[in-house]
């Protein structure tokens, strides 16, 4: 690993997210690194050291923390009645914030789950204070109990589920938005989305190009937001919106930058190839091997599943393997930001002739100004698939780190 005090403390303060304030995970995982790249200059690491190391110390945040930070941040930010001492958020017991939440459910006639259940209120709340990980419905049904603002609930999705923001094409989304928005029981979530399903509207060539996001914006929705948001169900029930192919076509500039890239790379190695070999010739499956190609295979020369990994947990199932790449060409997948993350990482780790520092500046720019740029959030160290592309970046030779490291986390299992 390279080092200079400079480095450090640039990696340390340096500011990932403007919009993780109230929250210390952020400034945690950044820390954590910090530390894994010290320890690893310190003591020489291999590959699987360095492995070890990763899943030591860099810390898995669980939903339940999310929420019982919030539920401290918003109402239990207080003082231990005998010793005087101020309590922080995992000092306050189970019990206290399983009653706060059931008695702003009561309060706000909010429902536990959006579909039927005969599971029992206390048990639900339980499982979301406790619980690794929740679906997305969770976090709607949190927005209406706990009467989030819109900005909070997206917080949620993005940090605390690691998802896409709220969904401007999808109706009962948009519905739960403007609830979110104008202060609205569930029951009239209810009300709209049952207007929606009765909507009965001609098929229309989609030409509208506002998503609801660009109409929240504008003074009619300021001066009748009701009217706004029926007008705006109306045209995506007719189908007359225009999605956005703003992410798809980040992939697309990527998916040619990258296959640039393989070809400088194996330049390199072996002139006469590399001097013969055009971007037009690079496939998905030369992408997913120059990506993963320290993870083992089967007979059928595919890759083995991520279940079978140590970095399971912390790489969850974001490889970007020659179907899923296939299938994003043509259109058949949703892009999320782990396809354009993985991708841009390729690019800056492959530039051999930069420094680390060089490469971690500038991937982070790149990335984020590309993530901004489709509506995504920024790159976010707390993730722990970003902290581990970024440990990889400040490594002497990136891709190689990358990609020892990947192997040496099926090893270990076998």
């Amino acid at each position: 690993m390279n080092s200079s005090v400079d480095f450090f403390e640039q990696l340390y303060k340096f500011d990932f997210s403007a919009s993780v304030k109230t929250y210390d995970f952020t400034k945690q995982a950044v820390s954590d690194i910090r530390h894994i790249v010290k320890m690893t200059e310190e003591q020489d690491m291999n590959s699987g050291e360095l492995l070890q190391t990763f899943l030591q110390e860099i810390r898995l945040v669980p939903f339940g923390d999310y929420l019982k930070r919030y539920l401290y941040r918003m109402v239990l930010d207080s003082v231990d009645a005998d010793s005087g001492k101020k309590l922080s958020y995992t000092e306050i017991d189970l019990n206290t914030y399983r009653k706060l939440i059931m008695d702003s459910f009561y309060e706000n006639h909010a429902p536990y789950a959006l579909t039927e259940t005969l599971t029992p209120a206390r048990k639900i709340v339980t499982r979301w204070l406790t619980q690794q990980s929740v679906n997305r419905s969770v976090v709607m049904c949190l927005g209406f109990g706990l009467r989030m603002r819109p900005e909070e609930v997206s917080h949620f999705l993005q940090k605390a589920l690691l998802e896409e923001d709220f969904n401007p094409y999808d109706p009962e989304e948009v519905i739960y938005w403007y609830c979110f928005d104008q202060e609205l029981p569930y029951a009239k979530a209810l009300h709209y989305l049952e207007l929606y399903k009765n909507y009965s509207v001609e098929k229309k060539k989609r030409s509208y190009k506002k998503n609801w996001f660009r109409i929240v914006r504008s003074v009619e929705y300021k001066m009748n937001p009701e009217h706004s948001l029926l007008r705006y169900l109306e045209r995506l029930k007719s189908g007359a919106i225009e999605h956005s192919q703003g992410a798809r076509q980040e992939f697309l500039r990527l998916y040619d930058e990258v296959r640039e890239a393989i070809v400088r790379v194996r330049g390199q190695y072996s002139k006469p190839y590399g001097t013969h070999l055009t971007m037009d010739k690079i496939t998905p499956v030369d992408i997913e091997k120059e990506l993963y190609a320290g993870v083992p295979r089967n007979s059928y020369g595919n890759m083995k599943r991520t279940s079978m990994s140590l970095l399971t947990e912390h790489l969850g199932i974001h490889f970007l393997s020659r179907q899923r790449i296939t299938k994003l060409l043509n259109d058949q997948y949703v892009v999320r930001r782990y396809d354009l993350i993985t991708l841009c990482f390729y690019i800056h780790a492959s530039e051999s002739n930069r420094s680390s520092r060089e490469m971690f500046l500038s991937f982070v720019k790149d990335i984020n100004e590309r993530l901004t740029r489709v509506g995504m959030r920024e790159l976010y160290p707390a993730n722990p698939y970003e902290s581990f592309l970024i440990l990889c970046l400040l490594s002497e030779m990136p891709l190689v780190t990358y990609s020892d490291m990947l192997e040496s986390s099926f090893h270990e299992l076998m």
